[in-house]
C-alpha cells in the first residue's frame, strides 16, 4: 500500500496593521486501533477584535521539540507532544458536549515558532488574547 504524501504546512503571514492572530478548529480525529492518531485542524487568521469566542491555551511545560504530527489545512505540521495531547484531550472533552467545532488559540501552534519577528509581535498581545 502506497502512503500519501502530505505537503508541509506553511504559515501565512499575519497582517500587522490589523492586529491579526491565528486560531484553530479541530475538524476531526482519526483513531484506528494499532495505528497513529491523526488529527485534522483548520488554521485561519482573524483580527483579534473580531475573532469571536475561542479558548486560549498557553503553557510552558514539557519538551518543546516538535515530535507529533498534525494535519493543518491538509498539510503536515509538527508540534511538541504535549501540544498534540492537549488538543486531543480538548477534542474529546468538548465533542460530547457540543456539535460545533471548538475554536482555540494555542501558542505553540498559532504563533509561527520559526519566525522571530512574528513571535516578537504576538507576545505583547498575549494579555489581550
Amino acid at each position: 500500500m502506497e502512503s500519501q504524501k502530505v505537503d508541509a504546512f506553511q504559515y501565512r503571514p499575519l497582517a500587522k496593521d490589523r492586529c491579526e492572530i491565528r486560531l484553530v478548529r479541530i475538524v476531526n480525529v482519526q483513531e484506528d486501533p494499532g495505528k497513529e492518531v491523526i488529527m485534522h485542524l483548520q488554521v485561519f487568521s482573524s483580527p483579534l477584535d473580531e475573532a469571536g469566542p475561542y479558548i486560549a491555551v498557553w503553557y510552558a511545560w514539557g519538551d518543546p521539540t516538535p515530535t507529533s504530527k498534525l494535519v493543518c489545512n491538509n498539510a503536515a505540521n509538527w508540534v511538541p507532544e504535549n501540544t498534540f495531547w492537549t488538543l486531543y484531550t480538548i477534542y474529546h472533552s468538548t465533542q460530547r458536549a457540543s456539535t460545533r467545532a471548538v475554536t482555540l488559540w494555542i501558542d505553540a501552534l498559532c504563533i509561527n515558532q520559526a519566525d522571530v519577528d512574528e513571535k516578537n509581535i504576538q507576545a505583547p498581545l498575549m494579555g489581550r488574547i
